[in-house]
């Protein structure tokens, strides 16, 4: 490599660390225009794409670089990764495939394998690779602690413990490793134990789970003690207030939990047509709008299956959704109107300044959205863009429950559950503790609404 391409790199190098993506993209472009047989400024132009997020033309530009260079490992699992970006899994596990054929030593890479094949269920496999990293690297914490989730899905949680054991062994710092055993003696029952993990795990949902143990353990008055604690500390937390609701009905007992110990009482629908007299013509041209937007195919740590969701789009400076934003303020003013007279945290101490965190659901024949609530939230809500026309009862529809999570219903006595089933323009709120899943639907057409949160930015 010559001095004046290093030089170039270096420059290059500077612009991405500075995230000045379009100028690094110009100059690279400029220097791959001279010089085509390069596979080093390939790479580097996928990159910046990469980071752009512009993952056709990401992968284009790594396959151009390992056709001058059909050993570049860089370029070889940069293609990986943007194939993974758009969830084109079997052949970024075929492209990491290859860097390992060209270096059998790269213990990451298999734990990446690993990982890919983990979220295709092929769990014989994923462990397979977890276990050659760990053959490779066998001080590679990483790698226990995917083996260790991996056999806690598959339930076998003794195993589970050995590696979650082995992860904190080599890394004591590991804070997940912590939560994760506590996890899975919560599942074996030895609560004792779980709540010494939950203590070390530092984890958010400390008190949470600490709270949930109290209630599978059986005991109404451990139960009643915990959450009496949890209220001097934080009385509005909404994991908390979900659990709270769960349990009283549970119990047969009062939800003393003062969030919002109903919160099926507090589900809300309205109309866009209340604002807009073409509303037909202002939810086409949010589709539109949305139609440039990046939607990701069941994207990780997502409830969305069969169907695709975007990141957040209320800093995305698009015209329509902060129209739409505007509206959903003015329904919240008549939302908290509607329930003015209620002497409960969720309205009493409703946040002074908020802040609008929206993103877009288009799900596919069969699709659907799991069980979920959303902690960050204070109010949530759901704006219909599109409903399939071909649907039975409640297909496609959004249904509330105060299960959720992995709550154990210890009662012969029903749940109780609200289902609605919904209008293109419809707006409908309800309290971010409330759990929530929408109902699959057979026919071949889409669903898309723009889902949100109202956070507290306080």
């Amino acid at each position: 490599m010559t001095e004046n391409i290093k030089k170039l790199i270096d420059e290059i190098s500077l612009l991405i660390n500075n995230n000045d993506l379009e100028l690094a993209k110009t100059k690279t472009i400029k220097i791959i225009s001279s010089n085509p047989s390069t596979d080093i400024f390939y790479n580097i132009l996928g990159i910046i794409y990469l980071k752009l997020k512009i993952y056709p033309d990401a992968i284009e530009n790594f396959k151009k670089a390992i056709k001058n260079n059909n050993k570049f490992i860089s370029a070889i699992i940069n293609l990986g990764i943007a194939y993974q970006e758009v969830n084109k899994i079997p052949q970024a596990i075929e492209v990491y495939n290859k860097a390992i054929h060209i270096n059998p030593s790269m213990y990451e890479v298999h734990n990446d394998i690993g990982l890919m094949y983990r979220k295709e269920n092929n769990y014989e496999l994923a462990i397979t690779h977890f276990k050659k990293s760990l053959e490779i690297k066998n001080d590679y914490d990483k790698g226990y602690f995917n083996l260790a989730t991996t056999y806690k899905k598959l339930n076998d949680l003794d195993q589970s413990l050995i590696y979650f054991n082995k992860t904190i062994e080599i890394n004591p710092n590991n804070n997940g490793a912590y939560f994760e055993i506590a996890e899975v003696y919560r599942k074996q029952k030895k609560f004792d134990e779980a709540f010494k993990f939950y203590d070390l795990s530092k984890n958010e949902k400390t008190l949470y789970k600490t709270l949930q143990c109290c209630f599978e353990e059986g005991s109404k008055e451990k139960y009643l003690k915990q959450l009496k604690n949890i209220i001097k500390i934080d009385p509005n937390d909404r994991r908390i207030a979900s659990l709270a609701s769960f349990a009283a009905q549970q119990l047969n007992i009062e939800n003393i939990y003062p969030f919002c110990p109903n919160p099926i009482n507090f589900i809300y629908k309205s109309t866009i047509d209340n604002h807009i007299k073409n509303s037909n013509s202002f939810i086409n041209n949010l589709l539109t709008e949305l139609s440039d937007q990046d939607f990701n195919w069941e994207p990780k740590g997502r409830t969305t299956i069969k169907g695709f969701t975007t990141k957040d789009l209320s800093c995305s400076e698009l015209p329509n959704i902060k129209r739409l934003e505007n509206i959903i303020f003015k329904e919240l003013s008549n939302y908290y109107d509607h329930h003015k007279d209620e002497n409960i945290n969720f309205i009493i101490n409703k946040p002074k300044k908020y802040k609008f965190v929206c993103w877009s659901n288009r799900l596919k024949k069969e699709g659907y959205n799991m069980p979920h609530m959303h902690p960050s939230g204070w109010v949530s809500g759901v704006f219909y863009l599109k409903i399939p026309s071909k649907i039975k009862g409640d297909e496609a529809g959004i249904q509330f429950h105060l299960d959720g999570d992995d709550f154990i219903s210890n009662s012969k006595e029903k749940l109780p559950i609200k289902k609605i089933s919904p209008n293109i323009g419809d707006i409908v709120l309800f309290p971010s503790s409330l759990f929530h899943s929408t109902v699959p639907f057979s026919s071949n057409e889409e669903r898309v609404c723009i889902a949100f949160d109202i956070c507290n930015a306080e």
